[in-house]
């Protein structure tokens, strides 16, 4: 639980700090994913040779995975409008600390997701093509 509370603190601090490096900060990079490896992973697949059961276990992960994180996302969007319009409304403090919290809790977990689609890239793949992937990765994400 201590844990928890100091993930969600984390986050809400990071997030709260963004408009103060809004100046040092490009902008895309405060909206863009922590770090996302499929399309990297989809543009070297081939490549990589993957065996049997590697290609199982990638397309087991991404037969459910897009979907639960679309929906996590479209929660973040959803706890940001109401954590926007109790700002404007000047709702309550302890409204307004509950929507910050669970903005936290919400983004946590689509960073949690974006988490673990690394460690299933990194768990399923060899050390060599888990290169691969983050090499892609690296090179498409260049500014």
């Amino acid at each position: 639980m201590k844990i928890k509370h100091l993930l969600i603190s984390s986050l809400l601090a990071v997030s709260l700090s963004a408009p103060a490096f809004a100046d040092q900060m490009p902008m895309d990079e405060l909206s863009s994913p922590i770090i996302e490896l499929i399309p990297a992973f989809k543009e070297v697949r081939a490549d990589l040779k993957l065996d049997e059961k590697q290609n199982k276990a990638v397309d087991a992960w991404m037969a459910g995975a897009p979907q639960k994180k679309k929906e996590l996302k479209q929660k973040v969007l959803e706890v940001r409008a109401e954590l926007r319009e109790a700002l404007l409304n000047r709702d309550t403090r302890t409204k307004r600390d509950a929507l910050k919290a669970k903005l936290a809790e919400a983004t946590s977990r689509v960073i949690e997701i974006q988490s673990l689609c690394a460690r299933m890239l990194h768990k399923t793949l060899t050390k060599e093509q888990y290169a691969k992937v983050v090499a892609q990765y690296r090179d498409t994400t260049k500014s």
